[in-house]
């Protein structure tokens, strides 16, 4: 049984990581934000795919001109 998860934040999906298994193979694929809301205070959202990462920026962060939300994927 998965010992920790993490949260989609675009779309609510859960993704287990086994405590055998090290986060960055379970989560291969997500994206991660950190937000740095004040000193020492990082606050961070997993995201499944480009589309949930897009989806919560623009809803958080609309007054951002667009040239600073380019997200593309390579």
């Amino acid at each position: 049984m998965p010992d920790r998860t993490c949260h989609c934040y675009g779309c609510g999906r859960n993704q287990g990581v086994d405590p055998s298994e090290l986060p960055c193979f379970a989560l291969k694929g997500w994206y991660i934000l950190s937000h740095l809301e004040g000193p020492e205070d990082i606050k961070r959202y997993g995201f499944c795919s480009i589309t949930c990462l897009q989806r919560w920026v623009n809803e958080h962060a609309p007054s951002v001109p667009e040239i600073f939300l380019s997200i593309d994927e390579f």
